[in-house]
């Protein structure tokens, strides 16, 4: 009886042992990101008129790693998403048409939750891809010629985040990653009705690039 429990007590011991040294195998990294935005919306046919813009991001972002070349990766960002469009009014006189641009910036803060698989030559190129959850901070159309407009519209937008990208290591410890990512949004934004049954959807490409270092 008392060898059967020595028994177990060793297996139990055995098995914390083990997962401990399991737990130690996965990494964490935490980063700081910034880059560019290349943004438009889409969804009705005013929108087909709408130029792309740059705008920015700035964010950090952590990555957990279940094995050597996978992992989960989430991003915190501050996003601006810029468009513009033209448009044709008469002048003061009457007598002519002048043209008057304007642009939209559309602020968000995403959070992309995402799956990373690496890839290549000593991991250095990746794919990843997941949902992503934006909060509308501030939607604005500005011009020269009138007062700043605001277009706030639903807070909440959901879609799908894909990238790629590649690693450049410094040390054992830190590393800088330069990705092409495009954020997908999937719902309607417009809080409310949209011409021809239309609805206001966001897309970004985002050139960013990352800093990180484990912890």
């Amino acid at each position: 009886m008392l060898s059967c429990m020595k028994k177990t007590l060793l297996l139990i011991v055995y098995g914390i042992i083990l997962n401990n040294i399991c737990l130690a195998q996965n990494k964490y990294f935490f980063g700081i990101n910034g880059g560019t935005t290349y943004s438009n919306l889409r969804g009705n046919e005013m929108l087909d008129d709408n130029k792309c813009e740059f705008g920015y991001l700035i964010g950090v972002s952590i990555d957990y790693y279940l094995k050597e070349d996978l992992s989960l990766k989430a991003n915190l960002n501050f996003e601006r998403k810029s468009s513009s469009r033209e448009e044709n009014f008469m002048s003061e006189s009457g007598d002519d048409m002048h043209p008057l641009k304007f642009r939209f910036n559309v602020d968000y803060l995403l959070l992309p939750v995402l799956i990373k698989y690496d890839f290549g030559t000593n991991n250095n190129f990746y794919i990843n891809g997941g949902p992503f959850i934006g909060y509308q901070l501030s939607s604005k159309a500005k011009s020269d010629d009138m007062p700043t407009q605001d277009l706030s519209g639903k807070k909440l937008d959901l879609g799908l985040t894909l990238g790629m990208g590649t690693v450049f290591s410094i040390n054992e410890t830190n590393d800088i990653s330069v990705e092409l990512r495009d954020n997908l949004g999937l719902i309607n934004t417009a809080d409310r009705p949209v011409m021809n049954d239309g609805s206001i959807k966001t897309n970004s490409w985002s050139f960013v690039v990352n800093w990180r270092f484990e912890i």
